[in-house]
């Protein structure tokens, strides 16, 4: 339906454009002589708009051609430096052995290495209070779902405060225990 109104409307903006046209055609007078000095003025810009595009094309085409010179120069001087690598590995002389390391001194055995650190158990007072969040925003907004009065979000968001702050202090909790 939505289709047929916008088919529709072209059409008439359509028919409207021949009926300009042809009155245009026709001798409209005033808007014929308008309407041809705006073609004569888009054929121009035209005009000048290929004339620019065609600038860039050549100025394009120059820099390709120089990118191509400078390419070709490159690999060239590469080529001339891996010949200098090699001429100089060729000159070069052998490489020497390392000397033998000396026999080490036995000496007192090395210390224990140091306990490692206590590492804490449990999600800290942080991870409690996000997952404590997280926990009592969804059961917050099972329950202002189901309660009459009261939507989700607002019982999310006190689902949440209560969850956070239950998390965060069982966190504590375990920090001073652990």
């Amino acid at each position: 339906l939505l289709e047929a109104g916008l088919q529709a409307k072209k059409v008439m903006k359509n028919i409207q454009f021949s009926k300009d046209m042809t009155a245009a055609a026709s001798g409209g007078g005033d808007e014929a002589e308008k309407l041809k000095e705006e073609v004569k003025a888009i054929t121009g810009d035209k005009a000048t708009l290929e004339e620019k595009v065609q600038a860039l094309e050549d100025a394009m085409n120059a820099k390709d051609s120089e990118i191509a010179q400078l390419t070709s120069e490159m690999r060239a001087m590469k080529v001339e430096s891996e010949k200098a690598q090699a001429q100089a590995l060729a000159r070069a002389p052998p490489p020497q052995p390392a000397p033998a390391p000396a026999p080490a001194h036995k000496s007192a055995p090395a210390p224990a290495p140091a306990p490692a650190p206590h590492r804490r158990r449990g999600r800290g007072v942080v991870g409690g209070a996000a997952t404590g969040a997280a926990g009592g925003a969804m059961k917050g907004a099972i329950a202002g779902a189901i309660l009459p009065g009261m939507d989700a979000s607002d019982g999310a968001k006190a689902g949440a405060a209560v969850g956070a702050t239950s998390g965060g202090l069982r966190g504590l909790r375990g920090r001073r225990r652990g």
